[in-house]
């Protein structure tokens, strides 16, 4: 689907280290951080992908785990791996036009 190919074309910016093209796939208007709200900034969500990547290490691979509509929207689970350790990110997905935009994400 497309909100599949959006999900796929974001982890590929990604793993390439383009911050600002993984941010174009967003579509927030606030970043949770250590339990706060604050505004989704490109500024700050490249500062936030960057110390992910610093402290975990760089995206090695990435997978769709699971795709699943639910009103309007789709949650996609996907199994994401640094430093050869796998964990799950949890993406919401809705269309805006023709696009698909993630609305919102549990980590990077």
């Amino acid at each position: 689907t497309g909100a599949d190919s959006t999900a796929t074309q974001y982890y590929q910016a990604i793993q390439s280290q383009n911050y600002q093209k993984a941010y174009s796939f967003l579509s927030v208007s606030t970043l949770k951080v250590q339990g706060q709200n604050i505004p989704a900034t490109e500024q700050l969500y490249v500062r936030l992908a960057a110390g992910v990547d610093t402290a975990r290490g760089k995206v090695s691979s990435f997978a769709i785990k699971s795709t699943s509509p639910s009103n309007g929207s789709t949650n996609i689970t996907m199994t994401v791996t640094r430093n050869g350790q796998s964990y799950d990110v949890h993406l919401v997905l809705q269309q805006s036009g023709t696009d698909w935009k993630i609305v919102a994400f549990d980590q990077i």
